[in-house]
């Protein structure tokens, strides 16, 4: 094999690794803070400041569910929540689940990444309160 072949060669396996697209920067994890749940007689508002770790952006987000007290029924889904500033790629939503509420958070992309946070159902006495911690991390 020819020098020229080899070298040829090399700057055509150089050219294809450099020029290829750029890996799209993940959060890692989402704080929250804070966190907090009212309730009248006739609706409940939840709402949430996040922040994306390591990009440290976020939103102040929100949600109204009708009726004074929380959804009970597992399955049942909680939001979107309308956040501001807007974030197309960022959603907040909460799933009622055996005994606790998940909080997820999804970065949407390529690759999706989801964010978990399990607020059990003793955080919520009577229904219309929430009593649990107002910041905490989401992995």
């Amino acid at each position: 094999m020819q020098l020229s072949t080899i070298v040829a060669g090399a700057a055509a396996l150089f050219s294809a690794t450099t020029s290829a697209s750029p890996v799209e920067a993940r959060a890692t994890s989402v704080n929250i803070n804070p966190f907090a749940l009212s309730c009248t007689a006739t609706q409940c508002t939840w709402t949430l400041n996040y922040t994306l770790i390591p990009e440290n952006t976020g939103a102040a987000c929100s949600f109204v569910t009708s009726g004074g007290t929380i959804p009970t029924t597992i399955g049942t889904a909680i939001g979107p929540f309308a956040c501001s500033p807007s974030d197309p790629n960022v959603r907040v939503r909460i799933q009622v689940v055996s005994g606790q509420y998940r909080l997820l958070i999804s970065q949407v992309g390529s690759p999706t990444s989801n964010f978990d946070y399990f607020l059990p159902s003793s955080d919520f006495p009577g229904g219309n309160s929430y009593t649990g911690p107002s910041s905490f991390v989401a992995l």
